[in-house]
């Protein structure tokens, strides 16, 4: 699970901020750097990413010929100190800007400051696109620390539509959005997942970042098939990313180097898809 504001990172923020650094005292940017700016039509068909880390900075930068996009958590850039790193890293890698604390699915309207700072964010980075959570994290001023499901009901989407519109007023661009994992499914829903994700999507007209690791988990805790539910989503669903969480790197567009190795089944779910 990743990280909300106010958990720990400020020192692996720093040491990115470091490297970046030292990069740009260099004189690397974007002149330096191969031809590699995708439009993101080009993110969408099968390149391959990494989920920023400090520890990857110098084999990210080695390595800029064999990487499409990286992929930077917003909430990982809380002091506007270091944007000059992420002023070098969008001009010489595609960046995908992830945010985790929007909380973008909720009848609660998404803070202003919040998104304040995720236009600034993207002012800065410039990336192809960002995105957000079909989830919320906060309720009645309580702060929950969790990527939570809210409940699957047309209210849920109506909040949800209102947020994402908000944000592309205020960014400048609209979210993709990407579907998360769950323990419990929550209490109140009229649809199961698949039907949720699938109306919240056309209802806010902006691409699904399809993440398989979770589809593949709530189709395991839940008893469904993942096979079947990955192939609900039609194609004008305008699937953005095929990712996985792991060590192992996979012909998907983002890859996330923290975690467990992902599991055959979630493999053999995309390849299915595939073929299809």
């Amino acid at each position: 699970m990743r990280r909300l504001a106010g958990t720990a990172g400020g020192a692996a923020c720093s040491a990115v901020t470091n490297d970046l650094d030292a990069l740009a005292d260099r004189g690397f940017g974007r002149r330096n750097a191969p031809d590699i700016a995708p439009d993101i039509a080009d993110v969408r068909h099968g390149n391959f990413g990494l989920g920023w880390r400090p520890e990857l900075a110098a084999s990210i930068f080695a390595n800029l010929d064999r990487i499409d996009v990286v992929e930077v958590i917003a909430e990982d850039w809380l002091d506007e100190r270091d944007f000059r790193a992420l002023r070098l890293l969008g001009a010489t890698v595609p960046v995908i800007l992830h945010g985790t604390s929007l909380g973008l699915a909720s009848t609660h309207p998404v803070d202003s400051r919040r998104l304040d700072h995720m236009a600034r964010l993207v002012d800065a980075i410039q990336p192809v696109m960002w995105s957000e959570h079909l989830a919320f994290v906060r309720a009645g001023g309580v702060e929950i620390g969790h990527l939570a499901a809210p409940p699957r009901t047309a209210a849920t989407i109506e909040g949800l539509v209102a947020n994402v519109d908000r944000a592309r007023r205020v960014v400048g661009i609209a979210p993709a959005l990407e579907n998360i994992a769950t323990l419990i499914d929550p209490p109140l829903s009229d649809m199961d997942e698949i039907e949720f994700v699938t109306s919240a999507i056309r209802a806010c007209d902006v691409p699904l970042l399809l993440d398989l690791h979770n589809l593949h988990a709530n189709a395991t805790n839940f008893g469904w098939d993942a096979y079947e539910g990955r192939a609900r989503f039609e194609s004008k669903e305008a699937v953005m990313a095929m990712r996985a969480s792991g060590e192992r790197p996979a012909a998907i567009v983002m890859f996330e180097a923290a975690g467990s190795e992902p599991s055959v089944s979630m493999w053999t779910v995309e390849g299915r898809a595939s073929r299809t």
